[in-house]
């Protein structure tokens, strides 16, 4: 086919064509004249590319679906969720979505102001060098890429990767399935690195506590058991838990879902997997495979599993010693700023740095003062502090440049309110009515600030705490008068916010921190949020600019570590959004 034709069969200028083939996007074959050889497979992709770049998927993440890390049905599912405006040109989007997921063709469903789709002209891109920050989350993976001289950010890749499996030989497991997170990631750094050249560094973050089994070539033989995991709370004889007979040997308090009491629980039960060389947090997994070397750990990553002397900077050797744990299970804790190795790219080196724990990240790229104390509201929600000086304190972890964080974790958080949204779900779809995430939360978030005031109180301690685990939440003053959904959102909030507050009165009695700063999508999409905050804490709270601070500080910490900034020029980096 000649390009003539082609645009008439796909609705596209020659000019967006020709472009997406510059990019690396489209890749015609040449026939011996020289002319571009276009299929009807080529067809095909284009008409699915105009119809994503229809809807604002950006071309980022097309390339994602063309480069095989997602496919097509997750991008346009993901779009649909994020369309909550109730524009004209929005409601148009949200039906075309749903006749794809449908396999219908959308083309009438849009409104075009011309026959032909054209690439808008693309803005400059920040000057290189440029950083990449990878968070593995819970649920999803972020990788962020930003400039490396002003912050600014570029671009964020945000995919679910259904990595949650069932593993039933012990109760109360929280598993993932590490290759299954792993994979994809390799496939979307790649995918990034070709739509972003001049990548200086690669910052890897994401979930602490938890832990994977692997073999002496890093190949996983167990599940990710997640900070989530309650081993801790098995009793396999009958009479103490896990984590009780744990403290019976070593004199210490670890509690459940931290990555030593899941090994000892493993050996303990005799399913410590066959062939096990190490055990690792999944950041430090994706490291070294990115690099190809040895497994190394960072002091905050470390800490995150129990048995770590805080002020040695080294794991307790006799801890180990009496849970019949080897040494050299666990990589070695390297010091700060290192360099796990380097990711071979497109005929270059980039330096990748050792992994860093979520919680310091999500610090580190939203502090852009010392003095502060950081809310982070997500699957679970943290409250951290920086602090000079080494102080006994129930959670005390390690921080950067000799510092320290103070941090209290409250286990349920976020899912409380998420628990409500599933609970109208379900209850929507025993009616006949299906809805997704988006306009549930949203709906929740506008009857919370209508009933910000009301009597209703929800403890929202639904899982625990870690010095407590078998404590439940409870729910107060319910009436008749408030036995609604708004006012369920807005009590579950209070709660949230009031357990977090507690924790921070434990460390400071002066009750109003200098500097207040709020991380995470629940803070920042949810105004009722903001306010209760503000209220318990004295002060608005500060929102970065950026999103996804876990992935920007590790953007951040690999500029550092790899000699492209200075820590004080990464503080600059850090901006907060005017409120209204």
């Amino acid at each position: 086919m000649k390009i003539s034709q082609v645009e008439k069969r796909t609705g596209l200028r020659a000019t967006a064509i020709r472009y997406y083939e510059s990019m690396g996007i489209l890749r015609p074959t040449r026939l011996p004249n020289g002319y571009r050889n276009y299929t009807e497979e080529t067809v095909e992709t284009l008409c699915r590319i105009r119809q994503m770049r229809e809807l604002g998927i950006p071309l980022a993440d097309v390339r994602l679906w063309l480069d095989g890390v997602v496919p097509w049905e997750d991008l346009i599912a993901k779009r649909l969720n994020a369309l909550d405006s109730d524009s004209e040109k929005n409601r148009e989007r949200k039906l075309a979505c749903r006749a794809l997921l449908r396999g219908e063709n959308p083309d009438a469903l849009l409104r075009r102001e011309a026959p032909f789709y054209e690439e808008s002209p693309r803005a400059p891109l920040p000057a290189e060098p440029r950083l990449m920050g990878i968070d593995l989350g819970t649920t999803s993976i972020a990788v962020q890429i930003l400039a490396a001289e002003t912050g600014e950010c570029i671009h964020t890749y945000s995919v679910d990767h259904r990595a949650a499996e069932n593993y039933p030989a012990l109760p109360g497991a929280y598993a993932e399935n590490a290759e299954r997170l792993i994979s994809p990631v390799l496939a979307l750094v790649d995918s990034a690195i070709k739509t972003y050249p001049g990548i200086a560094a690669i910052g890897i973050t994401g979930q602490m506590h938890g832990i994977v089994c692997t073999d002496g070539k890093g190949e996983p033989l167990s599940p990710l058991f997640t900070w989530q995991n309650s081993f801790g709370l098995c009793r396999p004889d009958g009479d103490s838990t896990i984590c009780e007979e744990i403290a019976a040997r070593t004199g210490e308090q670890i509690p459940t879902g931290y990555g030593l009491v899941t090994l000892y629980a493993l050996r303990r039960m005799g399913l410590l997997p066959d062939g096990t060389e190490k055990a690792m947090t999944i950041p430090d997994l994706l490291a070294s495979r990115l690099t190809g070397t040895e497994p190394k750990m960072h002091p905050t990553n470390a800490a995150s599993l129990g048995g770590y002397d805080l002020a040695g900077g080294k794991f307790r050797e006799a801890v180990l010693e009496r849970l019949g744990i080897p040494p050299s299970f666990l990589p070695p804790v390297m010091g700060d700023y290192a360099l796990a190795g380097s990711y071979a790219a497109g005929g270059r080196e980039i330096p990748v740095a050792v992994a860093i724990g979520d919680n310091q990240a999500s610090v580190f790229g939203s502090a852009a003062e010392e003095s502060l104390v950081l809310l982070n509201v997500g699957t679970g929600s943290q409250i951290s502090m920086i602090c000079n000086s080494f102080r006994p304190c129930p959670d005390l972890r390690p921080y950067f440049d000799g510092k320290w964080l103070l941090t209290g974790a409250a286990l349920c958080g976020g899912r409380a309110y998420a628990a409500l949204k599933e609970f109208l779900r379900s209850a929507l779809s025993c009616l006949g009515y299906e809805t997704n995430d988006s306009r549930i939360f949203s709906y929740l978030n506008r009857e919370a600030a209508e009933n910000i005031d009301g009597a209703l109180h929800v403890d929202t301690r639904f899982c625990g705490t870690r010095s407590n685990p078998t404590l439940r939440g409870s729910i107060t003053g319910l009436g008749i008068d408030n036995f609604t959904p708004g006012a369920f959102a807005a009590g579950i909030l209070r709660g949230i916010v009031e357990e977090l507050y507690r924790l921070y009165r434990s460390w400071d009695a002066s009750g109003q921190p200098l500097y207040l700063a709020a991380a995470g999508n629940a803070v920042r999409r949810n105004p009722a949020l903001r306010v209760l905050c503000a209220e318990a804490f004295g002060q608005a709270p500060k929102i970065p600019l950026h999103t996804e601070e876990a992935a920007f500080g590790a953007a951040l910490y690999s500029g550092i570590s790899a000699g492209c900034i200075t820590r004080e020029q990464a503080k600059a980096c850090i901006h907060y959004r005017n409120e209204e």
